[in-house]
């Protein structure tokens, strides 16, 4: 691993003066096959910028200010006093999780984490998700660099300030280290949510600036399968099996880890994005075709809402 420092660094449009690189070898972080990466930008570029994320074209913009409009919902970003915690933006939300069960704390606002919200192993062990809902499942997450086992389930509300998000999926960690094992924060706030505003951070005056965008008022999806896919390598040619929910539909089919997928209904899957969507409709019958030892397959099952 190398640290160089560059006189210029083009992040879109804009020129960042003096910036360092850090140069390693992303194959040693074991990052999964789903995501095609050259590397990563610092917290360095977000404490000393203002970041604007538009999720309707996908595009990040850096700006010297910003005015904020009528329309703006502003959090306050909170700053904890752990030295890698304390880099990153948390803000302070409350959510309705069953019944009466109120909780009200900081979450890290991650525009990287897959999920609408994700609790802390402490919150879990207090809520005790398998016995408060009557209704959840244990599924695989998955980061950029490592996964682990959360439970899934549907709770009442997410209250961003005067932004209310009812009945949507959140997952509970079981994490015994990183983040979501540390105790002085509840959670992740995912960007299944961030995603559905304009969202501009500046760190330094410590704000975050949301704006409802047309992805709003989008319905949350599950998977209805059990069935979780990933690329079987970088270049993106096969979708394989990663894993295979306890007790789901996909279970029951007799899939297995590792088989490759080649038609979905008859129609040959070349995305993970066109498999996730299939897989997220319920009560729908799905014919798949895998490879298994060189071997076809094919196997039916219906999807179901597993929360």
């Amino acid at each position: 691993m190398l640290l160089y420092e560059s006189n210029q660094i083009l992040v879109n449009n804009t020129i960042l003066d003096s910036a360092n690189i850090l140069v390693t070898d992303l194959d040693s972080m074991n990052l999964f096959h789903d995501f095609d990466i050259a590397g990563f930008l610092g917290t360095d570029l977000i404490l000393n910028n203002i970041l604007s994320i538009n999720y309707n074209t996908y595009t990040l913009e850096i700006k010297n200010q910003y005015k904020p409009s009528s329309k703006d919902c502003i959090l306050n970003i909170n700053r904890l006093e752990d030295g890698f915690l304390h880099s990153l933006p948390f803000v302070r939300l409350t959510s309705s999780i069953k019944g009466n069960t109120e909780l009200n704390g900081l979450f890290l606002f991650d525009t990287g984490a897959a999920a609408t919200i994700v609790f802390s192993s402490h919150v879990s062990r207090m809520i005790k998700p398998v016995t408060l809902f009557s209704k959840s499942t244990k599924i695989m997450g998955m980061g950029a660099s490592k996964s682990g086992f959360i439970n899934l389930a549907q709770i009442d509300a997410i209250k961003i300030q005067n932004k209310n998000f009812d009945s949507i999926p959140a997952s509970f960690s079981n994490a015994t280290a990183g983040i979501l094992s540390a105790p002085e924060h509840n959670g992740i706030l995912g960007n299944e949510i961030i995603k559905r505003f304009y969202c501009t951070l500046d760190m330094t005056n410590g704000k975050i600036y949301l704006s409802p965008n047309k992805l709003y008022n989008n319905q949350f999806t599950v998977n209805c399968s059990g069935l979780q896919v990933r690329y079987e390598s970088l270049k993106k040619e096969n979708i394989i099996i990663h894993y295979i929910a306890e007790k789901s539909p996909a279970a029951d089919s007799g899939l297995l880890k590792n088989d490759r997928i080649i038609f979905v209904n008859g129609k040959k899957i070349n995305t993970l994005k066109e498999i996730r969507q299939i897989l997220s409709e319920p009560n729908k019958e799905i014919s798949i075709e895998i490879i298994r030892n060189g071997n076809k397959h094919t196997v039916t099952f219906t999807t179901e809402k597993p929360i």
